[in-house]
């Protein structure tokens, strides 16, 4: 299941987790304009839908997987990976909503190598 949110700034945030990996996607388009940033780590399936809080300058992505949580933070320097909780005290909820939207498109497999010519003798 993916989920989407439109943040406050302008940018859209897409997440989903497909084999227990996680991805993240910030997306802005401005002037026609689109700029991505994405990013993706193990962990595990969630176990419970993901959750965002407002934070004043960014946001806290909050993810249940298994028998543990990990925290996102979300904000002008990008996407990181958070080693413990952070103070969430006055945040502010915000919703996510499913979609059928993803992440990011899948890559074409790359086209097998050609064999290498057999090489020719050298000298005259």
């Amino acid at each position: 299941m993916n989920y989407t949110a439109n943040l406050e700034s302008g940018e859209k945030l897409t997440i989903g987790n497909e084999s227990g990996h996680t991805q993240i996607a910030l997306s802005i388009d401005q002037n026609g304009r689109s700029d991505a940033q994405n990013s993706a780590f193990s962990g595990g399936e969630w176990t419970e839908k993901p959750k965002l809080s407002s934070i004043g300058a960014g946001y806290v992505l909050e993810l249940s997987l298994g028998d543990h949580k990990k925290w996102v933070s979300i904000g002008t320097n990008g996407v990181q990976s958070l080693d413990k909780a952070p103070d969430l005290n006055g945040a502010k909820p915000v919703e996510l909503s499913e979609s059928e939207e993803k992440t990011s498109e899948p890559m074409k497999p790359m086209e097998a190598m050609k064999p290498m010519a057999p090489m020719k003798p050298m000298g005259s």
